[in-house]
């Protein structure tokens, strides 16, 4: 059965009706009168998209996929955030629901650690009980960063960065969207996957030692190699500031 609750705050200055029905979107109504009975609150139906995110190859399922919505028009231009703040999440065993959602056109981006990202327009409500997400294995990378003495570092960050193509960008590097934050494990180990052949520039920074940015060519070869970094040290400097 479908519930409603209607809370009052017995403030007549400002006071607020706030209604909450299974199925349709909630909505908050400032200025009530309790005493102004019965009140007519209209509610806009509210629907969820149930996804399956996969391995094109493998038919495998994804799961720890990033899943981000934007609201857009009939033309594929987002509507302002402040309208339609929908929160991301991630897929379980490939699957993933996101309810709440007004009637209209969303922009779902699908993003994983070993995958390219997918984008696709949906149009809410679907006709489709599940709609299918197939993702395409990139090319993978194995880093280890230690110190001079060939201790592991960890937490180190680590941004990847990719090469423009086209004239406009051409010798332009841009860091590369990725499925979350990137940091080195307790082994000063990390997996870099979703790449594509090619150039590709990474800059590791760590708050106790120096920053640095190498390049190398991802392909064929790198999938066996482990790329090996050293970080040096860097120095502290306390000090203290005083009023001349």
């Amino acid at each position: 059965s479908r519930r409603r609750h209607t809370r009052y705050w017995r403030d007549w200055s400002s006071d607020v009706c706030s209604s909450d029905l299974e199925g349709y979107m909630f909505r908050r109504v400032n200025g009530v009168d309790p005493r102004e009975a019965p009140l007519t609150v209209l509610l806009e139906r509210s629907y969820e998209l149930k996804g399956f995110v996969f391995d094109a190859n493998t038919r495998e399922p994804i799961s720890r996929a990033l899943v981000r919505f934007d609201a857009v028009d009939e033309n594929g231009k987002e509507t302002p955030r402040s309208n339609r703040r929908i929160r991301s999440l991630r897929s379980r065993e490939g699957f993933f629901t996101r309810d709440g959602l007004p009637a209209g056109n969303y922009r779902v981006r699908i993003s994983s650690y070993e995958h390219f990202p997918v984008e696709q327009i949906i149009s809410v409500p679907t006709s489709l009980e599940v709609v299918d997400f197939p993702l395409e294995r990139g090319e993978q990378i194995f880093i280890q960063v230690t110190n001079a003495e060939g201790e592991p570092i960890r937490r180190v960050r680590v941004t990847p960065k990719i090469l423009q193509s086209g004239s406009g960008n051409r010798g332009k590097w841009t860091n590369l969207p990725t499925a979350g934050r990137l940091e080195t494990n307790d082994m000063g180990e990390l997996t870099i996957g979703a790449l594509e052949e090619g150039p590709l520039r990474l800059r590791l920074r760590h708050r106790d030692y120096l920053e640095i940015e190498s390049e190398l060519e991802v392909g064929v070869a790198s999938r066996s190699q482990v790329q090996r970094f050293t970080l040096v040290r860097g120095a502290v400097i306390r000090g203290r500031l005083l009023r001349p």
